[in-house]
């Protein structure tokens, strides 16, 4: 749920909520918590969650009952959770967007790091020592683009950063550095939707942004109908069209291209950024005809970032990491278009292509889930699910309702059914549990 909370009432009102007990969590109010780090020199952590909110329940469930970071809790910050949307106003004033927001605030009430997602117990440590420590992601981000000054991933994350701490003038401009790019590769062109999107959402901040953004739509449509644009004007052009529901008109201007016979290398890579908008529109066998989905799937794990090999789970906030995470989550989209078409021999050869460069628990559960999504399970996708399991030793829940889900739907109900129950007497209860228990539920 993503809303924007708006500060409207004097600060001291704010402070004066308590906030109840929960585990490692402290039963004080926020201005008595801020008082208390200040007199033991640490950070408050505050978690805004929402009822609803089902990553809340997960880090309730495992990152929080982590023995580690029940101990960093108690030992090195104040911990306090709050119910954002009972507490409006001061979420409001803390820039919560999205649930869970963990926020770690100096002891004079200012933020020292702030991020708007579920996060494991390792990842959750990482962020906390990095907060203390002064490391906080928006320098870091903005150190790296000292480096990369034209980095698109670098730029979004610096605006994400910046929005979360209510900083929208400034996440415009690094949005803005974006659309004005030229020469961007296929993953850059990519960013550039995300970042004509944020400017969209953030136009009542600054109007001129959005004239702007509007002229260079504008250029970009010359552009692509005369077929001379650029990835980035590709992307920008279809991407305003998006965020303004008028999908008829993107595909009307791909037509044109068509009826134009368009020049093959052209068109491949505007079917390629704009499959989006083509699946959008029921035209999927257009994406297969008009782009070489295995040429660009090799061209896109060419520049696949590395692995981080020195570390088993690596930093969900490393650029590096997260382009590699943006590059396989193109390819995937691939996997899915050709699995749910029936391209079974293409799928075969893109899936082999994935696992070359990641055989991973991740990898394989991610290919077998995307067949039972799309209907078209084989039994080539019970392998991946079998793979899965075995390499996640058989102890990550979500891979074994895969494998339950893959199974059932070859007609292996019984080994499916034995697989949840035997799961189901290691948890005795939280998310993980209910997710399986609707699992047994659906195949029963």
């Amino acid at each position: 749920m993503k809303r924007v909370l708006i500060l409207s009432v004097v600060f001291c009102c704010l402070l004066s909520t308590v906030v109840v007990a929960e585990g490692p969590f402290a039963s004080m109010s926020l201005e008595e918590s801020l008082n208390k780090a200040k007199a033991q020199k640490k950070l408050v952590f505050v978690d805004f969650y929402a009822s609803w909110c089902m990553p809340c329940k997960m880090m309730d469930a495992t990152t929080y009952k982590d023995p580690k970071v029940v101990d960093f809790l108690k030992q090195q910050v104040i911990a306090l959770k709050i119910d954002a949307e009972k507490q409006v106003k001061l979420a409001g004033k803390y820039h919560v967007n999205g649930f869970p927001t963990l926020v770690f605030l100096k002891p004079d009430g200012t933020i020292a790091e702030i991020v708007s997602t579920f996060l494991d117990a390792e990842s959750f440590l990482q962020l906390a020592k990095d907060a203390i420590a002064g490391r906080d992601m928006l320098t870091r981000f903005k150190q790296g683009l000292s480096k990369s000054p034209d980095d698109p991933i670098l730029h979004a994350l610096t605006a994400n950063a910046l929005v979360s701490r209510g900083q929208h003038k400034q996440a415009i401009d690094h949005c803005m550095a974006i659309v004005k790019q030229t020469g961007l590769d296929l993953v850059g062109a990519e960013v550039v939707s995300l970042a004509a999107a944020q400017i969209l959402q953030l136009a009542h901040v600054d109007p001129q942004a959005e004239m702007t953004l509007n002229k260079l739509h504008q250029s970009a449509g010359s552009a692509v109908l005369a077929q001379n644009a650029g990835n980035a004007q590709i992307a920008l052009f279809a991407a305003v069209h998006a965020m303004n529901s008028r999908l008829p008109e993107i595909l009307a201007v791909y037509d044109k291209l068509l009826a134009a016979k368009a020049k093959p290398a052209y068109l491949q890579r505007v079917t390629a950024l704009w499959r989006g908008m083509l699946a959008a529109g029921n035209r999927e066998q257009d994406i297969i005809k008009h782009m070489n989905v295995l040429e660009v799937a090799d061209r896109l794990l060419a520049v696949l970032p590395a692995k981080d090999a020195s570390s088993a789970s690596p930093s969900m906030f490393d650029p590096a990491y997260i382009a590699r995470q943006q590059v396989l989550g193109m390819v995937f989209e691939y996997y899915r278009l050709l699995t749910a078409l029936e391209h079974h021999a293409d799928a075969a050869a893109l899936a082999d292509k994935l696992l070359k460069v990641e055989e991973s628990a991740a990898v394989y559960n991610v290919l077998a889930w995307t067949a039972y999504e799309t209907g078209k399970v084989t039994d080539a996708h019970l392998v991946f699910a079998r793979k899965a399991y075995k390499l996640a030793d058989k102890k990550d829940p979500a891979v074994a309702d895969t494998l339950a889900r893959v199974l059932h739907r070859l007609g292996k109900k019984d080994e499916a059914v034995t697989l949840l129950r035997e799961k189901l007497k290691s948890i005795p209860s939280g998310p993980e549990r209910d997710m399986l228990e609707r699992c047994l539920a659906d195949i029963s």
